[in-house]
């Protein structure tokens, strides 16, 4: 993981690392069109968090893509 992501998560933190050397031995990467198992969890966990009435998600990017979307 580089770039943003490390700030968010730290540089090697042990969890992060076992994280991605579990999914990496499943999947790596999956286009955005295609169903992944993971994706779906995530999408599932943010609607139960979400304020009520938020409950559509579109993963995206960039925010050149979120305001594509949100046009």
């Amino acid at each position: 993981m580089g770039g943003y992501g490390v700030s968010l998560v730290g540089h090697c933190h042990p969890k992060v690392v076992k994280a991605i050397k579990e999914q990496s031995e499943k999947l790596i990467a999956c286009h955005g069109s295609l169903y992944n198992d993971k994706r779906a969890e995530l999408l599932e966990k943010l609607v139960r968090i979400a304020p009520k009435g938020l409950n559509k998600i579109f993963l995206s990017n960039s925010g050149a893509e979120a305001v594509e979307c949100a046009i």
